[in-house]
């Protein structure tokens, strides 16, 4: 049996072993680790998996990506997405590591301090922000086109900053290979918690006049 709780200080020892024998003793000078080594864990966003008898099996830390100062888009259900997209040899989307040879999109929120100007290839912005003068080490500025007509305010405006770590694109493009035990498990996992996997990490209420 799997039990799933809160992290607890006395988990971290078990943990850094966990992720040594996973990934190696080297595995802080890797890129992945390098981008989070100056973010802080998100409040109540830390989780341990332990087995029976009691010893930690899987452990998720959820680390804050950086601040959101408007939400984003012209209508309504437009949203801004920080996400890695990955392309193949001829430039289109791909979710297969195997096929991915660049990112065709990459603009995760960067740690602070990080300068994407002088950034190495392997850890550089790809898209549309890395030319984007307000997409900066530590925080993403971005605009909300709320077309009004002839209402009058005040207004009331919301905006959540979500964090997921699966996305439905990842998941869905495993469905040719559900033929398979562990694809099928995968996505009956996904069909079942996908709607509630995502986590809120900050939130704003504002009035407008």
């Amino acid at each position: 049996m799997v039990n799933i709780r809160p992290e607890l200080a006395s988990d971290r020892p078990q943990r850094e072993a966990l992720l040594d024998r996973a990934f190696g003793r080297n595995r802080h000078r890797k890129t992945s680790a390098r981008l989070r080594d100056s973010r802080l864990p998100a409040e109540g966003l830390a989780f341990s998996a332990t087995d029976a008898k009691g010893r930690l099996i899987s452990q998720l830390t959820v680390k804050e990506a950086g601040e959101l100062v408007a939400a984003n888009g012209s209508l309504p259900e437009d949203v801004q997405i920080y996400e890695p997209i990955l392309g193949d040899p001829a430039g289109a989307v791909t979710t297969g590591l195997i096929a991915a040879v660049k990112y065709l999109k990459d603009n995760r929120i960067l740690p602070h301090g990080f300068d994407k100007a002088t950034a190495s290839h392997d850890i550089a912005v790809a898209g549309e922000a890395a030319a984007d003068s307000n997409f900066i080490g530590g925080s993403d500025r971005v605009r909300l086109n709320a077309p009004l007509g002839s209402a009058a305010g005040p207004f009331t405006v919301e905006v959540e900053l979500l964090y997921q770590p699966i996305g439905y694109r990842w998941a869905q493009n495993l469905g040719p290979y559900k033929a398979s035990m562990e694809p099928s498990r995968f996505l009956g996992y996904y069909a079942a918690m996908g709607a509630a996997s995502s986590a809120r990490l900050a939130r704003e209420v504002v009035k407008v006049q």
